[in-house]
Parts: C-alpha cells; structure tokens; sequence
C-alpha cells in the first residue's frame, strides 16, 4: 500500500513538473518571438527598406500619421463589415473544394504566364549551378577543381544532383523547366501548410483562406524564376512539418519517420533549411519528455541518422560522379565573418569576404578557418567598443532583411541582363519589374505595408491565443526565432528571410480573425467576451508604444527604429531607373572629341568591340565581331567613389562601382554619371577618364548612337 501511495505522489509530482515546464517552454516562445516581432513591426511601421537592383539598401523613414491611418482604416472597416455581418447572423462563407480547385487552377495558369513572360536566365549562384550540372552530364569535374565554384560550396552539391537528372530528362538547354517546375512547389508549399494549420487549431476556414492567402503572397511568387534550391527545400520541409504534427496528433510513428526524412531532403535542396529541422528536432524532444513517448525519441535518433545518411550520399554520388573527394569548402565561420562586417549593400550583406578569405589563404582550410577566427575576434572587439554603432549596425542589419517588404523579389526577376535577354518583355512587364516605373513603385509601396499588417497580425496572435498555445502552434514562431537569431549574425538577405514570413502568414490571418472576433463580441455586449476584455489590453500598450516613438526624437529610437537618411539619394536612383535610354547596343563617343571611342579609351586591345550593350545600369562591351556581352564593364576603379577615382575597364560584378546613370541632354547627346552625382568626364589633354563632380559642360557630355 505505501509503494503504491509513493507510486501515485511519484507521477503526481512528475505530472506536474511536466505542466509546469510545458508552461515555461510556451512563455519563452511567446516572450522571444514577441520581443523580435516587436522591434521589426516598429521598424516597418516607422520606415522602409527599399532595395536597388544590387541589392544596396535605403532606410526611409515613413510619415507618422499616414500609416496610422493606412493601418487603422482597413482593420477598422473589417470591425465594423464583422459587426453587421454578426448581428444579422450572416456568416462569413468557407471555400469549398471546388472553389480552391478553381484558385488552383487559375493560379497555376498566371504562373505559367509569368514564367513565360518573364524568360529570365539564369544568373549568378543560378547559371553557375547549371554549368555544374552540365560538367556532370559531361564528365567534365572542372567545378570541384580546387578552387572552383562547387569546391568552395560543396553545400549547393545536392540542387547541383537535381539538376543534373532534369536536365538529362528535359534536354541541356532546358533551364526553363525549373522555373515551370517551381510552380508545383509553391501549390505543395500551401497545400501542406494549411492542412498542418487546419490540424493545429483545427479551422477549416482559417486553414482553406490560409492556401488562399499563401498562393496570392505575391512576393514569393516572383521567386518561380528562381532556378535555386528554395522553393523545391520549402515544398519538402513543409510537408515534413505537417507529417510531424499529424504524428503528434495520430501517433502513427510513420508519419514521424517521414516527416523528418523530408526535412533533411529539404535541407539537401537548401542548406538553410536546416534550421528548421533543428526546430522539428527540439519539437520531437520536447514531446519525448513531456509525453514520455518512446516513438517521439525513435524519430529524433532517425532524424539525425537520416540527415547524416543525406548528406553524405550526396557527397558520395559527387565523388563517385567526379572522382574528386568533397571537402569542407569555405568555412561556414567566413559567413558569420562577413555577417559582422560593414557592405556596401547593408551591414551584414555580401562583400565578397568569405571567398576572398579562402582565396587569399591558397584554399587551405585550416589556414583559413586561422584567419576568419582572427577576423571574428578583432571585429567582435570593435563592436564592444563602440556600443551606439554596433546597435545602429545591428538594427540596419534586421531592418534591410526583415523591413524589406519585396524580400527582394523585384531583384530576384531583374537579375542583370534579365530584361535586354527577353525581347517578349512588354511595357507592361516592364511597368511592374523595373525599379523606378509606377506600378513598380505602387506594388513596392503596397509590400512595405503588407509586412505593418503582417507583423502586426502576427504579434494579435501571439496575444489573442495565448491561452491556448502550445509548443506544437507554436513550431513557426520557433523556426522564426531560429531564423532570426541566425541572421543576426550570419550573411544578410531578404532572400533568406521571406520563408520564415511566408510560413507566419496563417498566423497573421489568426490574429486578424481573433481580434474582430473579440472586437465584435465586445461591442454586441456578448456574455463571453466579458471574459476576454482583458486581452484588449495589450493592444493598447501597443497603441501607446507606437504613439510615444512616434512623437519621440530620442537619439536611440531615431538611430535603431525610425531609421532615416537615404531619401534623397533613394528618388534619385528611382528616377533614373526610367531609361533615357533603352537596352540596347550603343557605340559612344566622347562630346568633346569624335576621333574616339569610350571603348578604346577604357583599354579595349582588340579583344572586344566598340560596342557597349546598356542594361539596368550597367554599361558593358561587347565581344569582338558580335552581340555576345564581354564579362568586363565600365567601372569606377580604386574601390572608391571620390571626385578623381579612375574610370575604366573592370571584371563584371554589379557592384556600387559599376552603377551608371544615362540621362538625356538633347538629341543624340547623353550624360553619364553615378548614383552620387559625380559625372564621367573624360579629359582630353590628357585622355583620361575619371568621375567628377558634375557640371555639365562638354568633357561630361557623351554622343551615344546605335550600333549596326
């Protein structure tokens, strides 16, 4: 009897420890995800982040009351559209299957259209990928030469594989068939993440306008072109999600075994979605102790099993394919590096660190590892030493990735030589693509407010269900604190970003539902909602939060959250990104003398033209006898932008330096000149060119015609 006694009081104190750490785990959630969303919904409420096509940020600072009125008046006529429709007992309608069948269907054809449309070549990462893919098909291995593309980033080896096998069913040429591809995975993507929220709060309608609302989420969208392991990672690692959740709710230890394995294959495609399986993993853990559950612990010890399985057949298949061993490659410290140092993107952006590092130290790893390490540390010193900068660096590095709203996909569909590649770009596309033209800057203008709306929703939910909420809901939110506290210190990007809000969005779309639910309750004198009043009250803490900042000139608040500045320059770039001239072939000749070129000026030794093509602001040659674009473009030399700085030919990397301005002066007579306004003179004494400050006489003037 007394070990019976001591047996129950043994499992009544376990039970409770279990609730109580189940009740702990839930508040750090909730209070980590509350503190980050927090500080980005007052940086997106208060300013913009605005992106030129290389990717260097603007920080704008948005007006006050315009957005209060902008954030208010919608939520404002959905109380009171709730209000009516609840009182005359009018419920809103759930979509059917033949509906979201519909959806389907007319969202794959426009996404077909787009693809079509758009026919943008692959890029960059992209092309190099292709290239990889094409040397295997070929048994050329010159890519894991040391040194080369797929050395230095044996992380891309797995889409590289993929690609491979597509192009050997599609045809060599056919790199069109992944952007057509994409197009599934996006339908997969919002397939399985509204049936894994129709399991979690068990909402049919919240769980059908979620797909809804994730096909239409236009940025992501834009990312169908991208010929990149993201959208074929996200599709897998959200179906592994919904297979976990359906676990924990069936216990079918097979939906357990599976739901992990699709994770790793997701990671396989994209190296960043090893964060969330490392979510999945502390998810399975944390259900094996307070469960106890015997299945939860098997697929955890399978996870990391079977991700180690991926990782090295896929290292494997290289090798046997390639006869070349895959190493570790650059150092994934070289990121954190280069995440702690200034860019002229952003802070944080790529500079080209991480493969200079390796490069400088002869691709010798552990010299590298040797000399990131130094860098860290001496970097991490600087940061301690000057405390307002590091917070001012730090909140421009989360303000250009997460208060982006494009999340880059404008860069994405406007990769370079994009647009001079696709004749079948009407004005129209053209209209909506190209910085600078209206519905580009009204559907910019929309996305820096659809992530006011998105953070807020999100926070409204974290509130509002609070009660509710455990760690299974709650799996997004820990992806995004992950993916958060990642890229604070890793390499900055939008592109990396906008997965974790596309997974929230169904999150955004509770808050808004609980909040006119309440709301309406509220002012319909409901006996229920007397119960929930008490909720309101953080919403107005936050109410009075913005309005404090708001009329607010603190130093720190100006310096980390109403960040301000590159207005200016920002209408500047704006302005001239609406061509005096078109994409094109061009010969051009100095005003001041036509017994040159600009191309024989800037070195050209017979190897090229006299022929520029001009496209999205870069300026390059042309290979000799063709129309075939030289890898080397007009660029500011020196790695600096000062009265003159150099002016000639440079190897084509689209950055800051090789950004040119082409405005007309009257008939076939043209300025050329950078983004601050320091124009490209040419003096003739001495034939040299340099970039000056502008004033507009002849030495700054050039005649630009078209090439036959």
């Amino acid at each position: 009897m007394k070990d019976k006694t001591t047996s129950i009081y043994k499992n009544a104190i376990l039970n409770k420890a279990t609730d109580v750490l189940q009740i702990f785990i839930k508040y750090i959630i909730v209070i980590i995800s509350m503190l980050f969303l927090g500080f980005i919904f007052l940086q997106s409420f208060f300013g913009s982040t605005f992106l030129d096509f290389c990717e260097s940020s603007f920080f704008i600072e948005k007006p006050f009351w315009s957005t209060v009125l902008i954030v208010l008046i919608p939520i404002l006529i959905a109380i009171i559209v709730k209000i009516i429709l609840q009182k005359y007992s009018i419920s809103i309608v759930t979509p059917n299957y033949i509906f979201l069948g519909i959806v389907t269907v007319v969202y794959t054809i426009l996404m077909i259209m787009f693809v079509y449309k758009t026919g943008i070549p692959a890029m960059d990462d992209q092309e190099l990928i292709l290239n990889a893919a094409n040397d295997l098909l070929n048994n050329v291995p010159d890519m894991w030469d040391k040194g080369a593309y797929c050395y230095r980033f044996p992380n891309q080896n797995g889409f590289v594989l993929f690609v491979a096998l597509g192009l050997k069913m599609f045809g060599a040429d056919n790199q069109m068939v992944f952007q057509y591809l994409n197009i599934p995975m996006l339908i997969l993507s919002s397939f399985f993440l509204s049936k894994t929220i129709y399991l979690l709060f068990n909402d049919k309608k919240l769980a059908r306008y979620s797909y809804i609302f994730l096909l239409g989420f236009f940025q992501l969208n834009c990312y169908v072109t991208f010929v990149y392991g993201t959208l074929y990672g996200l599709a897998a690692s959200v179906a592994g999600i919904f297979l976990l959740i359906k676990y924990f709710k069936k216990r079918n230890i097979v939906n357990g075994l599976v739901g992990i394995s699709l994770l790793s294959i997701g990671y396989g495609f994209k190296s960043n979605y090893l964060i969330m399986i490392v979510a999945a993993c502390l998810l399975l853990l944390f259900d094996a102790i307070v469960k106890k559950s015997l299945k939860s612990v098997i697929s955890l010890v399978w996870g990391i099993v079977f991700y180690v399985v991926v990782v090295t057949s896929i290292s494997s298949t290289i090798y046997h394919l390639t006869g070349k061993k895959v190493d570790e490659g650059t150092p994934n410290t070289a990121w954190v590096a280069m995440g702690l140092q200034e860019s002229y993107k952003a802070p944080g952006w790529w500079n080209g660190y991480n493969a200079k590092v390796f490069a400088d130290n002869e691709y010798d790893i552990p010299k590298t590892k040797e000399a990131i390490s130094q860098n860290i540390s001496e970097r991490v010193g600087e940061l301690k030493k000057d405390k307002e900068y590091t917070l001012s660096f730090f909140s421009k590095k989360t303000a250009s990735q997460w208060n982006e709203g494009t999340f880059e996909c404008f860069y994405i569909t406007n990769l370079d030589r994009g647009r001079l590649s696709n004749p079948t770009w009407t004005d129209s596309v053209k209209n909506l693509m190209v910085d600078g033209h209206s519905a580009n800057r009204a559907v910019t203008t929309i996305c820096n407010y659809f992530i006011v709306f998105l953070w807020l929703g999100i926070i409204l939910f974290l509130i509002f269900d609070f009660r509710k909420l455990d760690a299974y809901k709650l799996i997004f939110a820990i992806t995004f604190i992950g993916g958060f506290l990642f890229h604070l210190v890793w390499e900055a990007k939008g592109q990396y970003t906008i997965i974790y809000a596309y997974l929230m969005i169904p999150y955004m779309l509770r808050g808004y539902q609980l909040l006119l639910r309440i709301v309406c309750n509220i002012s319909l004198g409901e006996k229920e909602a007397k119960e929930k009043r008490g909720t309101i009250i953080p919403v107005v803490v936050i109410a009075l939060v913005v309005i404090v900042i708001g009329i607010s000139n603190n130093k720190v608040v100006n310096e980390t959250i109403k960040l301000n500045g590159d207005k200016e320059r920002y209408e500047s770039y704006m302005s001239h990104q609406v061509d005096d001239l078109d994409d094109g072939y061009y010969t051009i000749i100095p005003a001041n003398d036509s017994s040159v070129t600009l191309a024989g000026l800037i070195g050209n030794d017979k190897k090229y033209s006299d022929k520029f093509v001009v496209d999205c602001s870069l300026i390059s040659l042309c290979g000799k006898n063709s129309n075939e674009i030289s890898e080397q473009s007009l660029g500011i030399l020196e790695g600096k932008i000062d009265p003159g700085t150099s002016v000639g030919l440079s190897a084509t990397d689209r950055s800051i330096f090789q950004r040119w301005i082409v405005k007309k002066v009257k008939d076939n007579t043209y300025e050329i000149y950078e983004e601050y306004n320091l124009a490209l003179t040419y003096d003739k004494k001495e034939k040299k060119l340099s970039i000056e400050q502008y004033t507009g006489d002849k030495n700054q003037q050039w005649v630009i015609y078209l090439a036959k």
